[in-house]
């Protein structure tokens, strides 16, 4: 579900893991983005060079099967909002 609410920004669409990649690209964005979560409630880590390749940050999101889908629901549509400025 996230997937589909998330797959114009996934790095990683349609892969088998807990890990969804949140491709922002630059940095200080990034940082941005995470902080803005943060202030929103919302935990979603930001990762970097070395970690990523440079020019590639991402927004590191991990669901697992306690997350409701009102909250899966509500992290896309938070990110989404942050992304586009809203």
């Amino acid at each position: 579900m996230f997937d589909s609410l998330m797959k114009e920004h996934l790095e990683n669409y349609k892969e088998c893991s807990p890990i969804r990649r949140i491709l922002i690209g630059d940095e200080n964005k990034t940082i941005q983005f995470a902080e803005a979560l943060k202030d929103r409630g919302i935990l979603v880590p930001p990762s970097m060079f070395p970690s990523v390749e440079k020019g590639k940050a991402i927004l590191r999101g991990v669901l697992s099967a306690v997350h409701s889908e009102g909250q899966i629901r509500e992290l896309a549509k938070q990110i989404n909002e942050i992304i586009k400025g809203v």
